[in-house]
């Protein structure tokens, strides 16, 4: 702080001037007395630690030069006091500010929209713990938030808040992605989430509505990232089944609801059903030959347990056809025979009798009992009332039906409802705008069907008075 002496020093000479030319010597010494003490007055209100200024001897001055030299010297004595005065308070000021801005910066604090972390007045970097959360201060100490993080090629992600998302699903961009309890992004592994599975690509994405190969297995994630199980999914117009494992079968036979099918190296299922088929004793290998005599050539072999088509027989041999396609022969004395056969000739017809398929619809619908009802689906997981029809005679006897209720009301015979037989479709007005329902026939005055939004597929009475005010039709698919 700098001050002009100058100008203080000509503020105070003229109280000086004024006394000399009224009163003289005597007065003069006496006003500068007063002057004197008035300035040792003000010193009483001076901090402890300041110096206070002792006045001259001002009686002893002889005469006007040496007056006036005290005069000023007084004066700019006083002026510095004020200046020391004034500097001693702003340092006071200026040191009280310090402690306060060190006391705040401790711990976290907002800077120009950035939070910081600091510790004894340093700004923190790297991972933070605070509470239970954990954070990551970048290098000039800013706080990461909604951002991804990349540490020694493992990926976090910090949430808006700053905090690491841990042991939880986060949507970023349209994707969902998984984090472990440690903060690590899932990658190119399964996670399971309330009883299902799902499947983290490389990239940390969720997959949905794909093919994924794991360990050599193929695998099929649902349009909400669920993996199949145990189910049917239909993809580009080829059906595969997903066992209970989720693995797709592939190369292999085998019973589903009821059906027999065989499905190839890529998993597609074979157009046929329902063959006569042979399962493989217990034993670690068996071999399929060229010819019916172990003088062929072994072509294929076949484990314990497995299934085959079995196509044809003689003198204790079975020509067979396995699951990737291949047919051959082998000794009947390793194979089981576990359905019955009406084929003729060298390959079994892939027709059974109506009877038996009409039963088949009946239990494939049976096995969907409890499936919740879904607009537009035809399983294998919900249904509306058509999809559950579609999917029964589908599945059940190999026949399509057309995929809308009134549309199915077209197809087949049509029969009395006093004549009706298990297997065929029953038909309901439920809108007042014509034909919106449709049902299995299980016999016993009773249907299967998929009832509405909210419910169930369930067994209803036909003669309710709900539905049998509201009977239109029924008809019958297999004769």
């Amino acid at each position: 702080m700098r001050y002009k002496l100058q100008s203080t020093c000509t503020k105070q000479i003229p109280k000086v001037v004024t006394a000399i030319a009224m009163a003289g010597s005597v007065s003069l010494i006496a006003n500068v007395d007063k002057v004197s003490a008035e300035n040792l007055n003000q010193t009483e209100n001076l901090d402890e630690n300041q110096t206070i200024y002792k006045e001259p001897e001002i009686d002893k001055v002889e005469n006007l030069e040496e007056f006036s030299r005290i005069v000023e010297e007084v004066t700019i004595n006083e002026v510095e006091q004020e200046v020391v005065s004034d500097q001693s308070v702003e340092n006071k000021n200026n040191a009280q500010i310090g402690i306060d801005e060190y006391k705040e910066k401790n711990g976290w604090v907002q800077e120009a929209d950035t939070w910081y972390y600091y510790k004894n007045g340093t700004k923190a970097t790297g991972w933070l713990k605070d509470g239970e959360s954990w954070y990551w201060l970048k290098s000039d100490g800013k706080m990461a938030s909604n951002e991804w993080l990349n540490l020694n090629g493992t990926w976090y992600w910090l949430k808006s808040s700053g905090r690491m998302a841990s042991n939880e699903w986060i949507k970023e961009n349209g994707y969902w992605y998984c984090f472990k309890q440690s903060g690590a992004m899932y990658s190119e592994e399964w996670v399971k989430h309330k009883g299902y599975w799902y499947w983290l690509k490389l990239s940390g994405k969720m997959s949905t509505d794909e093919w994924i190969k794991d360990k050599g297995e193929w695998y099929w994630l649902e349009s909400d990232g669920k993996m199949s199980s145990n189910e049917w999914v239909k993809h580009r117009g080829s059906w595969y089944w997903l066992k209970s494992g989720g693995k797709m079968a592939n190369n292999e036979i085998l019973k589903v609801n009821g059906v027999w099918y065989r499905f190839d190296n890529n998993g597609k299922m074979d157009s046929k059903t329902n063959f006569k088929v042979g399962q493989v004793k217990p034993v670690s290998s068996l071999n399929i030959r060229s010819g019916a005599s172990t003088s062929y050539k072994v072509i294929a072999q076949v484990y314990s347990n497995e299934y085959v088509e079995i196509l044809d027989s003689t003198s204790g041999w079975y020509k067979v056809k396995i699951g990737n396609g291949t047919i051959g022969w082998a000794s009947s004395s390793y194979i089981n025979v576990i359905n019955s056969s009406n084929a003729s000739g060298n390959e079994q017809s892939s027709e059974s009798t109506n009877s038996s398929k009409i039963q088949r619809v009946i239990n494939i619908a049976k096995d969907q009992l409890g499936k919740p009802y879904g607009w537009g689906a035809e399983g294998p997981n919900s249904f509306d009332c058509s999809g559950l029809t579609y999917y029964a005679y589908k599945n059940g006897a190999g026949v399509t039906l057309p995929r809308t209720s009134k549309a199915q009301a077209t197809v087949g015979r049509a029969v009395s409802k006093s004549n009706l037989k298990p297997g065929d479709l029953v038909f309901f007005n439920t809108n007042g705008q014509g034909i919106s329902h449709v049902g299995i026939y299980i016999g016993g005055g009773n249907m299967i069907h998929s009832t509405k939004p909210g419910d169930v597929v369930k067994t209803t009475s036909i003669n309710s008075s709900y539905y049998s005010s509201r009977y239109v039709t029924a008809r019958r698919i297999v004769e």
